[in-house]
């Protein structure tokens, strides 16, 4: 009962600001879509990846705590508080960008297929993850925050952060910002990724678009087609998907 409170209460918090995101897509859309047909499959999922981030999180904290994780890492000792969260989202950025390339990859692909199994994308759809996917990013992320001591009552507002960069990269936005697109995944550069016919090959950045100017995986949304289809080929059991098999 206390871990379905502890799920229930973050939840919330994560539906209550994807409100500015419904806004947005009703004021500013690229694509028209009927979010009556996705919003049943996409709560369940999202709390179900909640619930999900939450035991894995307990489970990384008591291996921690039991096997006295904390004494061994002993990367940013001494540094002040601000440099390591400076460090902190560029780390994470920098090994998601790599895991995400390797989800790409036909050996992994069947973990990371229930991210762009939707149709229409929008600011929800991509908290979908099939189980390992999600077990898997919360543990880097997590896995960084242990290694470069961050103090456990800031997790909360990672986890927000984090959540909020989702929703945003994910949202059915038509609004261009040219300035930013360098820097960070905006709508325009992530809804690319999504394009059904070639998503295996552009825009895997994380928060930040930098490795992917880095590494040769950047589509420049000026000089792309728009998406105008989503989703995957392949037809498979929705629980094979959810379960990331």
């Amino acid at each position: 009962m206390l871990l379905l409170y502890q799920v229930a209460l973050p939840l919330l918090g994560f539906l209550a600001l994807g409100l500015p995101f419904v806004w947005l897509e009703r004021k500013y859309p690229l694509y028209r879509i009927d979010y009556r047909k996705r919003l049943a499959a996409d709560l369940a999922n999202c709390g179900l990846v909640f619930f999900n981030a939450m035991l894995v999180g307990m489970l990384v904290f008591g291996a921690v705590n039991r096997l006295e994780l904390w004494r061994r890492f002993e990367l940013t000792q001494g540094l002040p508080l601000w440099a390591t969260l400076l460090i902190v989202p560029v780390a994470i950025d920098f090994t998601l960008y790599w895991l995400h390339r390797a989800l790409h990859s036909r050996l992994l692909w069947p973990v990371h297929r229930l991210h762009h199994a939707p149709t229409e994308i929008y600011w929800l759809s991509g908290i979908r993850a099939s189980l390992v996917q999600n077990t898997l990013y919360v543990g880097v992320s997590v896995g960084w925050a242990i290694a470069l001591h961050v103090p456990q009552q800031l997790y909360g507002l990672g986890g927000l952060w984090a959540a909020l960069v989702n929703d945003f990269m994910h949202t059915n936005l038509r609004l261009r910002w040219r300035w930013l697109e360098r820097w960070v995944i905006t709508p325009r550069v992530h809804l690319l990724h999504h394009r059904k016919s070639d998503h295996l090959a552009k825009n895997f950045g994380a928060f930040f678009a930098v490795c992917d100017h880095l590494f040769g995986t950047f589509a420049d949304p000026e000089q792309e087609k728009p998406a105008e289809e989503f989703g995957i080929s392949e037809t498979v059991h929705p629980l094979r998907l959810i379960a990331g098999l």
